[in-house]
């Protein structure tokens, strides 16, 4: 982390089709000036150009309530990875 920059942490599914991966990929361009970026995304899909630090969780969106409960457990990992590179 930049001394002087605060630490901005975006989770999102993809970077890839509909207008939310878009903007968020869009936004990542400006804020990274400002702010050490991180996106976090569920699955490795992307087509748009972002700016930052990329993280895969690689666990694709799925039906299954087994599936969704590892993949929060996966995302609650993740944020606390990020808490130790602040403090």
């Amino acid at each position: 982390m930049t001394e002087n920059k605060k630490l901005l942490l975006t989770i999102i599914p993809s970077l890839h089709g509909g207008g939310a991966e878009k903007f968020t990929a869009d936004i990542s361009h400006g804020l990274s000036q400002k702010f050490d970026h991180y996106l976090i995304t569920y699955n490795k899909k992307e087509n748009y150009s972002y700016k930052g630090q990329l993280t895969h969780l690689d666990t694709p969106e799925s039906e299954n309530i087994l599936k969704k409960i590892i993949r929060q457990f996966q995302i609650q990992k993740a944020i606390r990875s990020f808490k130790k590179k602040i403090y």
